[in-house]
């Protein structure tokens, strides 16, 4: 144990295979570099042998302030009683990502937010979240993790998909903090830089919209459904979203004032002032 110092990024950086470096500040608290990975872990005399107790691999989450504050805590637990094996089991029974997806949509998600939200989160999760790093252990996702799943679902789709799945990754880090599966302020997704989005609004021209207006004629012609085609032109006369139609309810409908009062739109309560076109006759 001659090696001794206190741990740092720049003595962790600096480490050759097969060196270890105690800690000055927590007693038995260490870093070893293996042939692969550098590992954090605290060596203590227990019922009167030693015992070598595992912390993790240096990266995020752990880095040498929070496997020292770890090391710290299992030097707590033991000094009171406390069996260290249990810190092992606690370990073994964090869930990987796939299995804590789960959980967050029924726990969180469902109860907390809209149904629309879910299933959009269901949708990132199923597609980009899972099949990157689904299987690694949740407190084992890295910002190197999180950075190579950002570009590979970009480059097999789009950049505003990969910042979507980012986003919700990154939701899903900060509630398992709260779950106390990860370190707290560990989010890997922390500091990465979003691809740059460009705008999608477009409005159609008027020979589009001439076109538009004839295809619609043509379809009451053949008895397509009335509803599907008011909701068309309402979408056009009013620029609402989609699901702002399709979930519209007469009791939105303020005929007096020539207005819609959505309750529930993605950004909050909104009115829509109609235009006289939109209005029924009659």
């Amino acid at each position: 144990m001659n090696n001794r110092r206190k741990i740092t990024v720049t003595v962790v950086d600096g480490l050759k295979p097969g060196a270890t470096v105690w800690d000055t500040a927590a007693v038995g608290f260490f870093v070893r570099c293996q042939a692969k990975a550098k590992v954090y872990g605290l060596r203590r005399r227990i019922d009167g042998r030693a015992r070598w107790l595992s912390i993790g691999v240096h990266g995020s989450p752990w880095t040498p302030e929070t496997a020292r504050l770890k090391a710290l805590e299992m030097l707590g637990a033991i000094a009171k009683g406390d069996n260290p094996a249990a810190v092992r089991d606690f370990e073994r029974g964090l869930p990987t990502v796939a299995d804590a997806c789960q959980i967050f949509l029924s726990d969180y998600v469902r109860p907390k937010r809209k149904a629309t939200t879910y299933t959009g989160y269901e949708i990132l999760i199923r597609r980009h979240i899972c099949p990157h790093v689904g299987k690694l252990r949740i407190d084992r996702v890295s910002p190197g993790d999180v950075e190579q799943m950002h570009a590979a679902v970009a480059s097999a789709g789009s950049d505003s998909q990969a910042n979507r799945a980012i986003a919700v990754l990154s939701k899903l880090m900060t509630w398992s903090e709260r779950r106390k599966w990860r370190p707290n302020n560990s989010n890997p997704v922390r500091g990465l830089e979003r691809f740059k989005e460009t705008s999608r609004e477009r409005f159609l021209t008027t020979e589009e919209l001439t076109r538009l207006g004839i295809g619609l004629e043509r379809a009451v012609e053949t008895g397509e459904s009335p509803f599907a085609i008011a909701a068309i032109r309402l979408l056009i006369l009013t620029g609402c979203r989609k699901s702002e139609i399709l979930t519209l309810k007469w009791d939105h409908v303020d005929f007096e004032r020539g207005m819609l009062r959505l309750p529930d739109s993605k950004t909050g309560r909104k009115t829509v002032i109609l235009s006289l076109l939109a209005v029924p006759s009659g």
